[in-house]
């Protein structure tokens, strides 16, 4: 059928997602809380109201999603990239607030509430272990955020991404999506530690159908491997 996937990168995919879940860090004898909630949508970036992470790789220039998403956050992005402060290595993010009104509807609530950039260094050398830290280090960033907030501290969160690290040399939607997925996963069990909110929803957002399939065919695979921790929605 169209879309299928041989068996051999099934299985690839398989042990990849195994190698992942049984590499990454968790805290000693910490919680592992509810099974995270997975979705993928094919639509618009204007539409996402979430938190939303985005990529950077090593660049004087704001391009694709990311020059879409600055604009949507009124250009505090590239005011950051123009003055040297943003961030580029692995490893590193930034959190921009949305403040900016909607000149067809200021009464509505900024979309999305902020831009997460993870950066992702040199375009083609990020490895998918570079990318799981990257990501939850940057969700650990936002929690902390949301657990300062008197008004949003003692409750759960939904985070949203776009497919980073997929556009490189060598990069794919499905284990683009593997990867942010067990890095907000890491997050997760590090926040259940501390008692910190957790992401309990993480959405992911693909304007291209035949990626956002590819995307979801990918955490498929992922909660199969591991499904006390992932629960993927069913279309």
């Amino acid at each position: 059928p169209r879309g299928a996937r041989p068996a051999a990168a099934r299985a690839e995919a398989t042990r990849s997602v195994v190698g992942l879940a049984a590499a990454g860090p968790e805290a000693p004898g910490g919680p592992r809380g509810a099974a995270l909630r997975l979705s993928v949508v094919n639509g618009n970036l204007a539409f996402v109201r979430q938190p939303l992470l985005v990529g950077h790789y090593r660049s004087m220039m704001l391009t694709g999603t990311e020059k879409a998403v600055n604009r949507l956050v009124g250009g505090a992005m590239q005011a950051a990239l123009d003055a040297g402060l943003y961030p580029d290595l692995a490893g590193t993010h930034q959190v921009f607030v949305n403040t900016r009104a909607d000149p067809d509807n200021p009464w509505r609530p900024p979309r999305p509430v902020a831009a997460v950039v993870v950066g992702l260094g040199e375009e083609g050398k990020l490895t998918e272990q570079q990318l799981v830290a990257s990501v939850r280090q940057a969700t650990l960033a936002w929690a902390q955020r949301v657990a300062e907030d008197p008004q949003q501290g003692g409750f759960d969160m939904e985070l949203a991404a776009t497919l980073l690290g997929s556009g490189g040399v060598g990069g794919s939607p499905s284990a683009a999506a593997r990867a942010i997925a067990q890095g907000v996963r890491e997050a997760n069990e590090r926040l259940a530690a501390n008692g910190w909110p957790q992401v309990r929803h993480l959405t992911l957002v693909e304007l291209y159908l035949e990626r956002a399939s590819d995307a979801w065919r990918g955490l498929q695979v992922l909660a199969v491997a591991s499904p006390e921790r992932f629960e993927v929605a069913p279309t």
